[in-house]
């Protein structure tokens, strides 16, 4: 380096300048991007969560329900079973 002309440390200076300005913004391009692929898998991440908890408390009801179900049938069974027996 020390021995180019003025004029040609000038160039090399402005030619490392410019492509440190590019790769500075390349590199905040894709770290927006990474953030924004982050936030989206936190979405997705909570959508899902949010879809396995609905399911349970879906399948937790008609567990309730179907359990209510029997219990009814086994009641109206044993009640219908009362009024066939002949009185004595």
């Amino acid at each position: 380096m020390k021995r180019l002309s003025l004029s040609s440390l000038c160039q090399l200076y402005d030619e490392l300048d410019s492509a440190v300005k590019e790769y500075t913004q390349l590199l905040f391009q894709e770290l927006s991007l990474n953030q924004e692929l982050k936030y989206e898998k936190e979405l997705n991440n909570d959508f899902i969560c949010l879809m396995i908890s609905l399911q349970n408390k879906q399948r937790e009801a008609k567990l309730d329900t179907d359990n209510v179900t029997k219990r009814q049938a086994r009641e109206g069974m044993v009640s219908n079973q009362l009024e066939l027996l002949p009185p004595y």
